[in-house]
């Protein structure tokens, strides 16, 4: 799973069924049919068998907490709100509701809400991973930072191996510009997933900001070992060797890889062209014209 993004909810499991009914019977037979359509995300089907299920046993509350969710990854909010807050009206502080709850505000753009429940679990109970990272996301995206930073160092206190905490933490950090902060979340991070393209190309950004430009260069070259095709790792190759290192041939190399691969981004090219430290200009002018990419205001002068 992806750091930055809002944990989901575990659908909950058939048990069994102790009665000798044949329509409770049939009720968990439609039941256990709808999570293995939901766990091959056709979440249409899975709806129509919860409901099946519900038709026979009209109590039955896993159902009924499961076509919740089914209905919320289809976007059917207005449908699967109801059935919620009747669930929560019988068990109000049920960790699991109150989870899916504040994962269905969310998925309405309602983070507000979703953040307010957050923290009403973690009143309750405030080793609860889930809330805790789903929190900080909110947070972080609020920017409340450093009350994301303390949901994420809380979470690494009870869990010292959850990468994604410690990824969020070091993308926080180069936000608030503490690389040094940064890199040792993301070593920490490395040496536990040493096959994340995008964490060594952060790493490497990481290195650059605090101005340790050959690990800088090892971090892209490790990004690019994973992924060949990372067009962004070579045009920050080519950023450090034209400026940084003093190595303009193999700068202007990595900068035709880039370019060749599609590297456009017009920020970053902007800034190269502005950098004081820039060797070749006119060379590094030359590539970006071939490439329909240099700046009006370069053409002019």
């Amino acid at each position: 799973m992806k750091a930055g993004v809002i944990l989901v909810i575990v659908l909950l499991s058939f048990l069994g069924c102790n009665t000798v009914s044949i329509n409770l019977e049939l009720a968990g037979e439609y039941y256990n049919l709808g999570n293995e359509f939901y766990k091959n995300e056709n979440y249409v089907k899975a709806t129509q068998f919860y409901r099946k299920a519900l038709s026979l046993d009209p109590d039955f509350t896993k159902a009924k907490y499961n076509l919740s969710y089914a209905l919320i990854k289809q976007k059917k909010f207005v449908e699967a709100d109801p059935l919620l807050e009747d669930l929560l009206s019988q068990d109000p502080e049920n960790i699991s509701l109150l989870l899916i709850s504040a994962y269905s505000f969310h998925e309405q753009g309602l983070d507000e809400k979703a953040l307010s429940l957050y923290e009403r679990i973690l009143k309750g109970s405030d080793e609860n991973q889930d809330a805790l990272y789903n929190s900080g996301i909110l947070l972080w995206k609020m920017g409340r930072h450093d009350e994301a930073i303390q949901q994420f160092s809380h979470l690494l206190t009870l869990a010292p191996q959850n990468t994604n905490a410690m990824f969020n933490l070091a993308k926080i950090y180069l936000e608030l510009d503490k690389p040094e902060d940064a890199v040792f979340f993301l070593e920490q991070y490395i040496e536990i997933k040493s096959d994340d393209a995008e964490a060594w190309s952060v790493l490497g950004e990481g290195y650059y900001r605090v101005e340790k430009y050959g690990d800088a260069l090892n971090a892209y070259d490790m990004a690019l070992g994973i992924n060949a095709n990372n067009r962004d790792a070579y045009f920050e190759k080519a950023r450090i060797c034209l400026g940084k290192i003093a190595d303009p041939d193999k700068g202007l190399t990595y900068l035709r890889q880039a370019l060749d691969m599609g590297f456009n981004d017009a920020v970053k090219i902007k800034e190269l062209l502005d950098s004081k430290d820039l060797l070749d200009k006119e060379q590094v002018e030359s590539l970006l014209k071939s490439k329909n990419l240099l700046p009006a205001d370069n053409k002019a002068r």
